[in-house]
């Protein structure tokens, strides 16, 4: 089944409620996030310069729901071994177009910072009480790929330094075959589906299929 795009559609547990798509607002100098963000003492200067994205320059991977609070993954910048994670709260301001709620502080948008052994963030999960963090290498190459929790209780609501724990090594090829994806199953909500990038050859099905891996959360 091909994927389709909607602009808007019924809400799943609100009979009669109506979602809109919408983005942040767009100007010339950017959006919301990134205008914002242009003047942070950490990602300013990534903004501002014309560093590639998969050179350790600023480069979005990941999204992560709780309650009303976006959490944002940043594969890069990785600064001195800490990857980064950027909390925000979209509201819609008019139809199609979000903006972010002032934080504590007036800001709007509240860094945390997660000692994930010199990787970068390339995708987030929730799993019950826990936040699920794919980290890997910020440039393109073949290294290292982990998988770390963190309790969610520990994103306060100020910046923080923080140590998620280790749950796995994950396999990774040379040159191919990189995690890049997860998700908890459906009927398995303890059972993690790890997609990757650049699969292997022996990774690939028929035409159009791709191997994916099944990872227990339990064992």
């Amino acid at each position: 089944m091909n994927g389709e795009l909607w602009p808007q559609c019924p809400h799943p547990d609100k009979p009669g409620e109506i979602l809109t798509a919408a983005q942040l607002e767009r100007k010339k100098d950017g959006n919301h996030l990134t205008r914002a963000l242009a003047k942070d003492d950490h990602l300013g200067a990534f903004l501002k310069a014309p560093i590639p994205g998969k050179d350790n320059g600023f480069d979005i991977e990941g999204l992560a729901l709780l309650g009303d609070r976006l959490f944002v993954g940043l594969r890069g910048p990785v600064l001195r071994g800490w990857a980064m994670l950027l909390e925000i709260q979209p509201e819609l301001d008019e139809p199609g177009v979000l903006k972010l709620k002032k934080l504590a502080g007036k800001q709007r948008y509240r860094k945390h910072f997660l000692n994930l052994n010199g990787l970068g963030i390339r995708d987030l999960c929730p799993w019950g009480d826990q936040l699920l963090i794919l980290a890997g290498p910020t440039m393109d190459l073949s290294g290292s790929v982990r998988l770390f929790q963190l309790p969610q209780a520990a994103l306060t609501a100020s910046e923080t330094l923080l140590e998620p724990t280790l749950v796995a090594e994950m396999p990774y090829g040379e040159g191919c075959d990189r995690p890049e994806g997860i998700t908890l199953l459906t009927d398995h909500p303890d059972q993690l589906l790890v997609v990757y990038d650049a699969p292997a050859p022996e990774r690939l099905v028929g035409a159009g299929g791709i191997r994916a891996e099944r990872l227990s959360l339990l064992s």
